[in-house]
């Protein structure tokens, strides 16, 4: 599964960690991707960043596996590919390679681990479109604002131009009102234009702005070990349950 969001500012990273722990807790194998050159996924699991000879680095420009690439993560039944800076310079010479799109496809084929999440960068670039052609499916945290739907049309276009020209079979497996606060008017008005527009397609499990989810990566861990008993701790748990009844 493809985390993504061209937007950034939307909890696509805090999504994509903390969905992946409590995937862990629920007794899942899980491998995390972190394919942003920012690291901020592999900041948040307590893990190193990455060089040139490591990470999710390794795994694009050499012949190394995700096996011998990733690292214990935070929780049991996770592991962890990490990022690092030099990520950025390793995407622009992804498109000089034979079938570039389809790199992290290949290194995927091998692995036997329940699920895969793929943090992806805030840009429709080569690093994001090589996790759209490996994904099954696609996540999409956003926020309730005007800027965000009109994000989504966009998002929508290049969704369907991967599926008619690289990857027919991905699917869009649903949309996550992140950092949410119902409050506002503007944020339940864009909430229901998500749910007319989208309709099953959005999680029913809405994402609270919550202080503790905030200042977990400071920490290096996921929200299951920085606060357990949190509201950000309890919408990632019941939406990890939600995902699992959805893909089952």
């Amino acid at each position: 599964m493809a985390v993504t969001n061209r937007k950034g500012g939307t909890g696509k990273t805090t999504t994509a960690v903390n969905l992946s722990a409590c995937l862990a807790e629920l007794g899942n194998k899980v491998l995390l991707i972190d394919l942003d050159p920012q690291g901020n996924a592999t900041i948040s699991c307590g893990i190193p960043m990455s060089d040139e000879d490591g990470g999710s680095i390794a795994l694009l420009t050499t012949d190394k596996t995700t096996r011998e690439l990733s690292c214990v993560g935070p929780v049991a039944n996770l592991t962890v590919v990490p990022s690092g800076s030099a990520l950025a310079a390793a995407e622009m010479e992804l498109n000089r390679k034979k079938d570039w799109e389809r790199i992290l496809r290949t290194k995927l084929k091998a692995v036997t681990d329940d699920y895969i999440l793929i943090d992806t960068p805030p840009a429709m670039g080569p690093l994001t479109l090589n996790a759209l052609v490996a994904a099954d499916g696609v996540i999409v945290p956003l926020q309730c604002d005007y800027l965000s739907l009109e994000g989504l049309r966009e998002f929508a276009s290049n969704l369907n131009r991967v599926r008619a020209n690289l990857n027919p079979n991905l699917s869009l497996i649903g949309l996550i009102k992140t950092i949410y606060d119902e409050r506002p008017l503007l944020t339940r008005h864009v909430a229901a234009e998500l749910d007319r527009y989208f309709g099953a397609k959005v999680f029913s499990t809405a994402v609270p702005r919550n202080v503790r989810l905030a200042e977990a990566p400071s920490y290096g861990l996921p929200i299951t070990l920085h606060a357990s008993s949190s509201t950000g701790a309890g919408a990632y748990r019941q939406l990890a349950r939600e995902l699992q009844e959805r893909l089952n």
